[in-house]
């Protein structure tokens, strides 16, 4: 059956979570007048036609492309294949069927008890039809047996044994204000892995006691402990009963450390929500004259202590402390006005249902760690099964028809290929469509055999001339051997004359990369330690910590004219025996080794520059080509400019960004470079690796983040703190990136990913948009949508 995957946002958008009653027809995806309407039992059209061809798919599993299976003998030919060969198209045409427009309702619910209710609720993405279906009243009997779980079985010791005696009903569903809980929506905030407030599917568990599907970032966002709303003036304008009201939750927003006196967390927005209510209800109450009632000093600090008293008397193995905590509660709840005092009671009454609810919940589904699992395994299971059948089908067709040898079936790879681990039942049809494709890639394989063995006889030939042999050999290719029949010919014998037009013999392999003298493995070490150890004593001589990340990393130490020609030198600091003299050798050259890294520091600041007022100036090619060392002689080009915000620069090896000083302490770190080979290519002097770069789309989502931050660009000693403290809690989208992109995220992740897809595009010889970046607000959970309200 073709499925489609609904859209997590599109499976949001039209499920409403709040318990409250409304019309069933609101409910289901369109309104009708009939039976078949009200199920999604609409008469669909006819379509005419055949379905669309498919495409072979060519993958590293296919035996057309697997070299490892074919490998010729020592001494065969070897055969180069066709890279560029198209794509096969096998036309067949799969009869799907839709259940749901065909199966009595009576049926599919008898079908639908089987299932999980996670897979019952993955059921309705699969089309309007199917969510039609499963959202309709018609099945909401079994929604409630299937949430409400199997009978819980009674067992007893009967001689010496456990035996059932019994089984007990399951729990019912608690109501909620009086009424029955919709099942339908019961299973989304169990099973739905959408946040209701980023719409990603990131959700894992459900709060069960703010009966919210919130991730874990909305989550450190929205919720606040108890104890912080009675403190500071952030939320000294709540009314005082807002906390009395307001639903709380033990769970902490991940899990992280939290404070002992922390126990309980709300979301922000039911704070909000809460006091604006109560606030228009104690106004009401004010503007009625015919109420008078005794003005208090009620404060959110002096509600939230009595509170937490009254909960911590009501939790004492003591009944008397007990009666003392609701007395307490009784108590305060008598010091509002009357309007007031009526909807704080309301509220009260409702959060016990919840409670009682969120136990339920807690008890019949808290053992289920990750309810997708079950989905996914089912998935799995039902699939492997279907392609055990198609092969055990195929493998059988292939056998009475007899074409080739069942010791050829067994070796060859054909059951590896996309069309034999298809998930779709074998047919006549499918069968007469697929047949010739994987008959070509038996006979390919046994053609390939037979150059094989044909290749591994021309060693025993002692025959002068190889072009003889090589006549000879194709000569006896071309004759049927007697271990193929004369069906099995037909399938080999183009194969193998195709085949022979791109054999050749194998090539020499090219010789290794030279790496400096020609040393034993004793004498390489021995030299490497030495350069190793000077290298080490060069950069403690340096004035500053801040030279040593200027200076050359270890590979390119070593390409520097002097101290390469002194590596070369194939006597040279080979034996431990001549420390003393290749000490004062290294002496005498130490003044011009100190240049030639001060260069080195030159040619850093002066490719930086260059990257810099290339991607942020309108500086022309040939002005860049006219900067030289001279240029870092002007103060406009001194050690402040590269602290600026306007100077950061990426690294040349990895998406990292900062500033110069600290892309190079990052490349000392994280990309030393211990050989002057970087893969194949020997570094030279003559033409350096760049140390760091700065593309134009890179630079000019660097400057759109430092205008939304309000940073000057140009100020000196800037700092990645100051960024993220200017920021706040915001983050940054990219509204026009490519796919996978346009979440929010931190300023570095952007800037990264701004840098990895500019390389990629260059790379393709082509170019970004200039990004457009916006700033995102802490996610704000959205009103109406929780249950108590």
């Amino acid at each position: 059956m073709a499925t489609r995957t609904r859209l997590p946002r599109q499976a949001a958008q039209s499920t409403n979570y709040t318990f409250d009653e409304s019309d069933g027809s609101a409910d289901a995806a369109g309104s009708a007048s009939s039976d078949e309407e009200e199920y999604g039992r609409k008469r669909a059209k006819t379509s005419k036609g055949k379905g669309k061809p498919r495409k072979r798919i060519k993958g590293n599993d296919s035996d057309e492309e697997d070299e490892d299976d074919f490998a010729p003998r020592s001494g065969g030919l070897v055969v180069q294949l066709d890279n560029e060969e198209q794509p096969e198209l096998v036309e067949y045409e799969v009869k799907r069927v839709d259940f749901g427009k065909l199966l009595p309702l009576e049926t599919l619910r008898e079908i639908f008890g089987y299932l999980h209710p996670s897979t019952l609720y993955q059921l309705s993405s699969l089309s309007k039809t199917w969510r039609t279906i499963v959202k309709s009243d018609f099945m909401k009997p079994l929604w409630l047996d299937l949430l409400r779980g199997p009978p819980t079985p009674k067992t007893e010791f009967q001689d010496m044994k456990r035996v059932v005696v019994g089984y007990d009903d399951p729990e019912p569903i608690p109501s909620l204000n009086g009424d029955e809980v919709e099942p339908f929506r019961l299973a989304t905030l169990l099973f739905d892995k959408t946040c209701e407030n980023c719409e990603r599917g990131k959700v894992y568990t459900c709060d069960r006691y703010l009966f919210r599907r919130l991730c874990y970032e909305c989550r450190d966002l929205n919720l606040v402990p108890t104890t912080d709303v009675g403190k500071g003036k952030t939320y000294r304008d709540l009314h005082p009963a807002t906390l009395q009201v307001v639903a709380s939750t033990p769970l902490p927003p991940r899990d992280l450390r939290y404070g002992r006196n922390q126990r309980s967390w709300v979301l922000i927005s039911d704070l909000r929500d809460a006091s604006e209510t109560l606030e228009q209800l104690q106004l009401e109450d004010d503007a009625d004259s015919s109420n008078k009632y005794a003005e208090t000093s009620l404060s959110a600090k002096s509600v939230q202590k009595t509170l937490g008293r009254a909960k911590r008397l009501k939790k004492s193995w003591s009944t008397s402390r007990a009666e003392r905590g609701k007395a307490l509660e009784a108590e305060l709840t008598q010091k509002y006005s009357p309007r007031v005092k009526e909807y704080v009671l309301d509220r009260l009454a409702s959060k016990e249902e919840h409670a009682k609810l969120a136990t339920w919940i807690w008890k019949r589904w808290s053992s289920l760690i990750d309810l997708q699992d079950v989905v996914k395994t089912e998935a799995t299971a039902f699939d492997t099964r279907v392609q055990s059948y198609r092969l055990a089908a195929i493998r059988k067709h292939l056998s009475d028809e007899g074409i080739f040898p069942p010791s050829t079936l067994k070796h060859s790879s054909w059951s590896s290929h996309p069309l034999v681990k298809r998930t779709e039942p074998l047919t006549g049809e499918i069968w007469k469509a697929i047949r010739p494709v994987l008959y070509r890639v038996i006979a390919r394989y046994v053609a390939l055999n037979i150059i094989a063995r044909c290749g591994s006889r021309k060693r025993t030939k002692k025959d002068d001339d190889e072009s003889d042999v090589e006549a000879a050999l194709k000569r006896d290719l071309l004759k049927k051997p007697k271990s193929v029949s004369a069906d099995g010919w037909k399938w080999v014998r183009p194969l193998l004359a195709e085949l022979l037009k791109h054999a050749k013999q194998p090539e020499k392999p090219a010789a290794p990369l030279q790496q400096g003298p020609v040393l034993t493995k004793e004498q390489r070490e021995v030299k490497n330690a030495f350069f190793r150890e000077r290298y080490e004593k060069a950069l403690d001589m340096l004035p500053s910590q801040k030279g040593r990340f200027y200076a050359p990393r270890f590979g390119e130490f070593l390409v520097c004219p002097t101290v390469q020609q002194l590596y070369d030198d194939a006597e040279f600091a080979v034996d431990n025996s001549t420390y003393d003299d290749d000490l004062a050798t290294w002496a005498e050259h130490l003044d011009a080794i100190f240049e030639e890294m001060g260069d080195h520091v030159l040619e850093v600041r002066l490719s930086a520059l260059t990257a810099i007022l290339a991607a942020t100036t309108e500086m022309s090619a040939d002005d860049m080509e006219d900067l030289g060392a001279d240029a870092l002689a002007d103060p406009a080009y001194n050690d402040s400019f590269f602290t600026r915000a306007s100077s950061w620069v990426n690294c040349a090896d990895c998406d990292k960004f900062g500033s110069l000083i600290e892309i190079l302490k990052h490349r000392h770190e994280c990309h030393p470079l211990s050989s002057p080979h970087a893969g194949s290519v020997k570094l030279t002097a003559d033409a350096p690796r760049p140390q760091v770069e700065l593309s134009l789309e890179v630079a000019c989502a660097w400057s759109a983040v430092l205008e939304l931050a309000k940073i000057d660009a140009d100020k000196p000693n800037f700092k990645a703190k100051d960024l993220t403290k200017a920021l706040g809690k915001q983050d940054l989208a990219w509204e026009n990136g490519p796919r996978g992109t346009k979440h929010r995220q931190t300023w570095s992740n952007l800037i990264e990913a701004v840098c990895r897809h500019a390389r990629t595009a260059h790379r393709r010889q082509d170019v970004l948009a200039v990004p457009v970046i916006v700033l995102r607000k802490p996610y704000k959970p959205r009103r109406g949508r929780g249950w108590l309200w």
